[in-house]
């Protein structure tokens, strides 16, 4: 059974892009029970049935619903983990290697730390990834990226709605330092196509940007990865820095096949009220100190990565509306270290978002602090930080921190240090967080290890690599990665082609597909709730259709708190609608229906209730 994502919708479903598809992976997905019962007097056996692929696996037990209770907590060594009011991971299996089929886990019933766990309910979560079989090529066409220019492309695998999209979409910038590349070249390229087809690769050029290496000429410099827009997907939205005067703005484009891009000269720039200092600049002017990114939710567009020196308490990232408004300028002191030795500062500029909470962000950057955040308050007043952040981990975690020791020099570094301060190992490079909350870390210099892999409460599981990661040299760098985790036919981890001993990663990356899944049900000592319990009377609600996985039929049930005119769809992964179960007048109240799949292929699909103004969609796995 595949993670359960619930996405708000809009009004009405819009169209996605489809065409024949050319490659398709086989995906990994993990069949789990969403609710097991559990005496807690001896150890658990906890079904399971990998599909696809072979699955290196890892069992993860949470707390559930108890985060009111536990608080506030700082701990771990060197007190580096801070939870805030969330469920906390309590257990972390080994790796368990199982083939495709049926197979089981087991959980002995006790915590980390060996002790008995008491009797109550609890999250388990299985995280899973493909330990056996080589990377297959996806992309040869798109730039990855690597630990010093992370930033450089990202996978769209959901539409502005939220909705999946049926052939995520490789968005993003070529190198700015390549000196055979134009200035200001973005490309974007559909999963599906051959991936040794170069006729699959869009390029849209924005012309105002510098030409040459290493930003050497004066001017504008395009760094970072652009954000497409809600609505349309032909416009995006990119940074844009003035080099001499240390200004950033944001531009708005308009995407041209094979030609110049058009610039919305109405809309951000230089001359707008959408201009930010960076006094990284003006201090430290070399091109390195430029990572700027765009990053969206669909909700705003988040601009990252202007850093500053470390006398200056100053790192914000900056929430702007698709208008063009800074809803809220945020300001991560955190990341701000003045007591240290050396004085210290880092810039966040890897984002990704959760696909389960609003205006929930996880971040990382150059210093060693990881955050995950809920940015819903601070948007409505830039003040109100309370509760802010979720969980953070900073120095002193060995998971991403080689410079861990307590009299580590400089102390807000990750990174281990030679005697002459050149970084000797624990590149960090990209963030991705998938659709359970699981984060995964891009690495590099850090032996095999291509990622690393922390709980949703930042929990630290350990270092994976790929099955045809052979080097292991710490002087060399490893490629970045990203990720589609929507519940189609392209989920799976995509990353850079395998290292080389040359450490050659400046210009092409590849895409390279590597099958992954996550899976969420629940422990308890308690009878399974009845669909009736789990609807509140009263409120408008739908509930996880029963069974899931089904074959063929399977039950929907919801609550309407008024009389309204009510719509039950179903639509597969392309966006299609299949079948209308309920299209009529409803009074307020709970109903069941039984949905009928006989006829349909076996997948993912998504069901749709609207009532009025409101509107949920929920996901769906038909087995055959």
């Amino acid at each position: 059974m595949k993670k359960l994502l619930v996405v708000a919708v809009a009004i009405l479903l819009t169209a996605t892009w489809s065409f024949a598809d050319d490659w398709v992976p086989t995906t990994m997905t993990l069949g789990i029970e969403d609710y097991i019962q559990h005496t807690f007097d001896g150890n658990l056996t906890i079904p399971v049935d990998v599909s696809g692929k072979p699955a290196a696996i890892w069992l993860v037990i949470t707390t559930k619903d108890k985060g009111a209770e536990i608080g506030e907590v700082t701990n771990g060594h060197l007190d580096w983990h801070y939870v805030n009011k969330i469920d906390t991971t309590i257990y972390i299996s080994a790796k368990t290697n199982k083939d495709i089929g049926p197979g089981q886990l087991i959980w002995d019933g006790t915590n980390s730390d060996g002790a008995a766990v008491d009797p109550g309910t609890y999250t388990y979560y299985l995280w899973a990834f493909d330990d056996k079989t080589a990377r297959e090529m996806a992309c040869d066409f798109v730039v990855m990226g690597h630990d010093w220019e992370p930033i450089m492309s990202k996978l769209y695998s959901f539409d502005g709605d939220h909705l999946p999209l049926p052939n995520p979409i490789f968005f993003g910038n070529y190198s700015w330092w390549d000196e055979n590349t134009v200035g200001g070249q973005t490309f974007r390229w559909y999963l599906g196509h051959d991936p040794y087809d170069e006729e699959g690769r869009q390029v849209s050029v924005c012309s105002i940007y510098t030409l040459g290496p290493m930003g050497s000429e004066p001017g504008f410099l395009s760094i970072g990865y652009p954000a497409l827009d809600k609505e349309d997907f032909d416009i995006f939205y990119q940074p844009c820095r003035d080099n001499d005067a240390a200004l950033l703005t944001m531009l708005k484009w308009t995407y041209v096949i094979d030609g110049d891009a058009i610039l919305d000269t109405d809309w951000g720039g230089m001359d707008s009220d959408l201009v930010f200092e960076c006094p990284d600049m003006a201090l430290n002017p070399g091109p390195w100190a430029r990572d700027s990114g765009t990053y969206t939710d669909f909700n705003y567009i988040y601009l990252t990565g202007q850093g500053g020196p470390a006398d200056m308490s100053w790192n914000y990232i900056y929430a702007i509306t698709y208008d063009g408004e800074v809803q809220a300028a945020i300001n991560h002191t955190n990341w701000y270290l003045p007591d240290d030795g050396e004085g210290g500062n880092g810039w966040p500029y890897y984002m990704d978002w959760s696909k389960n909470v609003a205006n929930k962000w996880t971040i990382w950057g150059n210093c060693c602090i990881q955050e995950s955040l809920n940015y819903t308050r601070v948007l409505e007043d830039v003040d109100d930080t309370e509760d802010m952040t979720i969980w953070r981990n900073t120095n002193g975690d060995f998971f991403f921190d080689s410079g861990f020791a307590a009299d580590a020099d400089p102390s807000w570094s990750c990174l281990s240090m030679d005697s002459e301060g050149g970084s000797t190992q624990g590149r960090h490079s990209s963030l991705n967080v998938d659709a359970n909350d699981f984060n995964i870390w891009g690495t590099g210099q850090y032996g095999l290890a291509n990622f690393g892999l922390s709980t949703p409460d930042g929990t630290g599981i350990g270092y994976m690599h790929f099955i045809d990661e052979t080097v292991g040299d710490q002087d060399i760098r490893k490629g970045n990665g990203t990720l589609v985790d929507n519940g189609g036919m392209f989920d799976g981890l995509y990353w850079h082609r395998p290292s080389n001993e040359a450490g050659n990663m400046w210009v092409w990356g590849e895409a390279m597909f590597v099958g992954f899944d996550s899976a969420k049900g629940t422990i308890s000592d308690q009878p399974k709730p009845s669909v009736e319990a789990d609807v509140a009377i009263g409120e408008f609600s739908v509930a996880q259709n029963v069974p899931n996985p089904f074959n063929p039929t399977t039950t929907i049930s919801f609550t309407i708190s008024n009389d309204d005119f009510v719509t039950l769809d179903i639509y597969n992964v392309a966006g299609q609608k299949v079948d209308t179960l309920v299209n009529d007048l409803k009074t307020a109240g709970t109903y069941s229906v039984v949905w009928d799949s006989s006829g349909l292929s076996a997948g993912v699909y998504f069901y749709t209730l609207k009532s009025g103004d409101l509107s949920k969609t929920m996901k769906m796995t038909l087995l055959k």
